[in-house]
Formats: structure tokens, sequence, C-alpha cells
């Protein structure tokens, strides 16, 4: 998630991030799923923040709890720099999720990262175990292995493999999303946001597919900049979405716009001469 500068900007990606996770956690919900997310979630609960009070309103809204938070830790920080540490990674599951055991913060001299690893204990699925024993005999040679080029080269394969199978999982995800959403909605379905119709539903299909570029170029330039763009469209359609809801002549003039030109402005003059104010 998005560093904390105080900025409106971060302040609103790091909104709409919450939002779209919540979203996915939704329709995994439907599919009968357990829900476990892990990840830098960079803010401490232990401090009084607006990132600490947007994600606790997160996970009171979707029924999730911080696993990690539940028992005493030996080592009570993820992130530690010159000045400070903090406690910023998290694992977050179903409030009634008794899977997850064994939780620890593991700190390790020979760790290079700012950020200390999260070990966690889960059954195994089937669908997944073939690609687990081949991270697990890369693993193992990487451990046994003590020539340094031999090492940058199996760390390197090892980092690959990974970033494989996340990319892999992504896109089920999003395959997974895209079929469900095809569906009829049908009672007792996930009943959706407001402000979520067909053109954001692209502009979210467009974010998902430009994310998983950023993420196959090992997080380069060029595909960032146009990831953090296709998150700047979905948050700016989001909140006109969210603006026509609320404001009866506002999303009459968004219905006309797609209309012909004559008929359009026929319905300008007639709103116009309500004195009708739209405040975008």
């Amino acid at each position: 998630m998005i560093y904390d500068n105080h900025s409106i900007e971060n302040r609103i990606i790091y909104a709409s991030d919450l939002a779209i996770i919540g979203l996915i956690i939704s329709e995994l919900k439907t599919e009968g799923m357990d829900i476990i997310v892990l990840g830098d979630f960079n803010t401490d609960f232990d401090r009084n923040c607006e990132y600490t009070n947007m994600l606790e309103e997160f996970l009171n809204k979707n029924n999730l709890i911080p696993a990690d938070r539940l028992n005493q830790q030996l080592v009570n920080y993820t992130y530690k720099s010159k000045s400070k540490s903090s406690w910023i990674d998290h694992v977050i599951c179903d409030s009634n999720n008794s899977n997850i055991q064994n939780i620890n913060i593991i700190e390790n001299l020979q760790n290079r990262s700012d950020h200390n690893p999260i070990t966690l204990e889960t059954p195994r699925i089937s669908e997944i175990t073939a690609g687990l024993n081949k991270l697990e005999t890369m693993i193992l040679k990487f451990r046994n292995e003590t020539s340094k080029d031999k090492i940058k080269l199996q760390a390197t394969a090892l980092i690959n493999e990974i970033s494989s199978h996340l990319i892999n999982a992504t896109i089920k995800t999003k395959n997974e999303f895209m079929n469900k959403k095809r569906k009829k909605r049908r009672i007792g379905d996930l009943k959706y946001k407001i402000w979520w119709d067909k053109i954001i539903q692209e502009i979210h299909n467009k974010l998902i597919d430009k994310y998983i570029a950023y993420r196959k170029s090992s997080f380069a330039y060029e595909p960032g900049k146009e990831y953090k763009e296709a998150k700047r469209e979905f948050r700016l359609r989001k909140r006109l979405n969210i603006k026509l809801k609320r404001n009866k002549s506002l999303r009459t003039l968004d219905h006309l716009l797609r209309l012909d030109k004559d008929m359009f402005w026929k319905k300008v003059r007639q709103l116009s001469s309500k004195k009708n104010t739209v405040d975008i």
C-alpha cells in the first residue's frame, strides 16, 4: 500500500486501494473461499493517524481482523529504519477463520530487507501443491549453496518463480471475477456499490491489466507510470459516479451527453431556466 506522506492524493489512493481489495474479498466470499490478505499496509495500529482509521474501518466493514495482532509477538515490529521501528505489515483474515495458526514476526541478521518477514501455518490447497514443491526444492538448493555467484543466480530464479506464481494468481482471480460479473445477478448475490457501473468496470479491468504489466516488468518506470495513470482514472470516475448518484441534475446531464447534440442543448436550456446548479 502507498506510504503516508500526509498528502490528500496519497490518502485517496490508499482509500481507493482498500475499496478495490474489499470488492475482490466480497466476490471471493460469495464463492465460499477463505480470505487471507498479507502485506505492507503502511500503518501501525498503535499510532493514531488517518491510514489507521481507514484500515480499521475497512476491517470492521468487511468483518476482518489483523490476525498477527491477536497474540503477543517476540518481535513487535516489521519495519525498521535508523530513526524508528513500526508494525506496518499485517496478516488480514476473516474474524471466524481458525485455519491460520502460529503467526510470527521473524528477525534475522541475514535479512537484507528493511522489513521483517512474517510466517504462518495454514492447510495446503491441493491445486497448488505442485508449485509449492517446486519452490521448496529451489529454496533447499539456495540454502545449501556456498558460491556467491550461484547464490545470486539461484536467488534471481527463485524470485522470478515466486513472481510468476503471484502473476498467475492475479490473472486467475481477474478471470474468476469477470466470469462472476457476466452472470445475471440472482437474489442473495453480492450487492455492488452504488457507484459501480459498466464504465467503471471497464476502467477497473484496465487497471488490473496495467498492474499485471507493471509486475511483469519488475516494476519498471514506464509501466509504473501507466499503472498510476490507470489508478487516477479509476478514482476520478468513482468520484464522478458518486456525484451522479447524489445530484439529480448532474445525472441528467451525464445521460444527455450520450444523446444527440440538439436534444442535449434543448435539455440544458430547460435546466438553465429552472436555475438548477451543478457542483462538480
